[in-house]
């Protein structure tokens, strides 16, 4: 019997090696990009729990599979006691107490009750905080228990699978993940007002809400970028923040997005916090749209363009780590859904993405820009996306 895996990444969010963390925000920071080119509209991606579900199949890798899926991730880790270990640490250091932020991040393993999964890796699965349960997929009521094993443990309210997602399937990684954080500084909602775009005719094509305050925040004019950059922190600590990348007058996203290969995520906050020290306390007005953005996707391309491809392929995937059965990875999905606000901003993220009940997007013709929630200390990307088309 040949089964399929169904990596479930339920996302939409620290090492003592600044290395080890940069393989999370470099996947992320390329997971979102190649994404953007597989699709006609915007994008909103949580990576991080897909980056550390990776990290534990491809330790159950083998030949091929496992060198893909660790040129993917950005990792040459051959350490696996180290390298779960600094994913530990650094999955407790996003998850200590923040002022005016409530993350949640959340492993989970279900596996069909006739699979037999090896020892160490079920040893591997609890040294990080994951959860693995034994279920009937036949069962019909299978997807609505899945539900509320998830629902009961992390109280995430979002149904995650849907009536055919356990369909040959064997195996099912998940992860959930949800943030809220609050504005340190909040915008007036009275200064909102409703912007107009236009096409090149000068025809009106789509309004959008903007929202405008004058802040004390960091920004930064960043030329080789091409692009401005503004950091909107949370809460009173400032722990966490959105970096908001707005490309220049003429200048695409993804003109801007290749210049992050060489213009390092450490290069923008120190230039943000040097130009801040230099200005003091000067404010600046801040204007970012209100928006509300949802995605449903399928990650397998991708993840191909990434350097992933035995791993979907029944006859060449290499996973006897996860079984003495024939496995390989059938879909990467994720459903990701965020709401910036006055307030602050609003993400979740679930996978499968349970595509049945999946709407077609409106795209939102105004000037696009880039955005990432970011743990500040480890520069872990926790949401990625980017806003607008052109």
């Amino acid at each position: 019997m040949i089964g399929s895996i169904l990596l479930s990444i339920l996302s939409v969010a620290a090492s003592k090696s600044l290395d080890y963390t940069s393989t999370a925000r470099n996947f992320s920071i390329v997971l979102v990009y190649f994404t953007q080119t597989k699709t006609d509209h915007e994008v909103v991606l949580a990576p991080f729990g897909l980056w550390s579900l990776m990290g534990q199949v491809a330790f159950a890798a083998n030949g091929t599979t496992r060198y893909e899926l660790q040129s993917t991730l950005i990792s040459n880790a051959s350490n696996e006691k180290s390298y779960f270990e600094n994913l530990d640490n650094l999955t407790n250091k996003l998850k200590e107490p923040s002022d005016g932020v409530e993350m949640m991040i959340k492993n989970f393993l279900f596996r069909d009750k006739s699979l037999k999964v090896p020892l160490d890796f079920v040893t591997r699965v609890e040294q990080t905080k994951g959860n693995i349960w034994s279920v009937d997929f036949a069962d019909i009521s299978a997807p609505r228990l899945l539900n509320s094993i998830i629902k009961s443990t992390t109280k995430f309210p979002i149904p995650v699978f849907g009536p055919n997602d356990l369909n040959a399937t064997d195996l099912i990684f998940s992860n959930v993940f949800s943030f809220k954080g609050k504005w340190s500084t909040p915008f007036n909602a009275s200064n909102t007002y409703v912007l107009t775009s236009v096409d090149a005719a000068g025809n009106p094509v789509d309004s959008v809400n903007i929202m405008s305050q004058e802040m004390n925040v960091p920004f930064s004019d960043i030329k080789k970028l091409k692009a401005t950059v503004t950091e909107l922190p949370f809460g009173t600590d400032a722990k966490f923040c959105m970096l908001i990348i707005k490309p220049y007058e003429g200048v695409t996203v993804t003109e801007v997005y290749k210049q992050l290969a060489s213009v390092l995520l450490k290069n923008i906050f120190d230039k943000l916090k040097s130009d801040f020290n230099d200005v003091g306390t000067k404010n600046i007005t801040v204007k970012l749209p209100r928006f509300e953005k949802q995605s449903f996707l399928v990650l397998n391309a991708p993840l191909n363009d990434m350097g992933t491809y035995t791993i979907f392929d029944p006859d060449k995937a290499e996973l006897s780590g996860l079984s003495e059965d024939p496995l390989y990875v059938a879909t990467v999905e994720q459903r990701a859904r965020i709401f910036v606000s006055e307030e602050g901003v609003d993400v979740y993220s679930t996978i499968p993405a349970n595509l049945e009940i999946a709407t077609s997007t409106r795209p939102i013709y105004a000037k696009p820009f880039i955005f990432f929630i970011v743990h500040k200390s480890t520069m872990t990307i926790l949401v990625g996306g980017i806003y607008g088309k052109s």
